[in-house]
């Protein structure tokens, strides 16, 4: 990758992120779920970050939760995700159609 797609992606996932925090008011996502509000630390990418291809979605924020580090889940490395994880899949799916 040449050095200005690399800061166009670099921005692209900036810009991202933020919007995943805005939507998600800067709030562990998966403690709200239970009712508790916790402020996250961190932007969890549900489908793991994408290194380029064709897979470009995975760096949207409709991919991206906010988290805590208490909550921060296993990655997800593929759609739809075993059963172990779909809970993760299904409050994403939640706070993307809520907002």
């Amino acid at each position: 990758m040449d050095a200005d797609k690399h800061a166009d992606l670099i921005n692209y996932r900036y810009e991202q992120r933020e919007l995943a925090i805005q939507r998600d008011g800067g709030l562990c996502q998966i403690c709200a779920s239970k009712g508790i509000m916790k402020e996250a630390d961190d932007v969890h990418h549900v489908y793991g970050r994408w290194r380029g291809g064709d897979n470009f979605w995975r760096e949207d924020h409709k991919n991206l939760m906010c988290v805590c580090r208490n909550c921060h889940p296993m990655p997800i490395h593929s759609k739809p995700a075993g059963d172990n994880l779909r809970w993760v899949e299904e409050i994403l799916e939640n706070i993307n159609a809520e907002r």
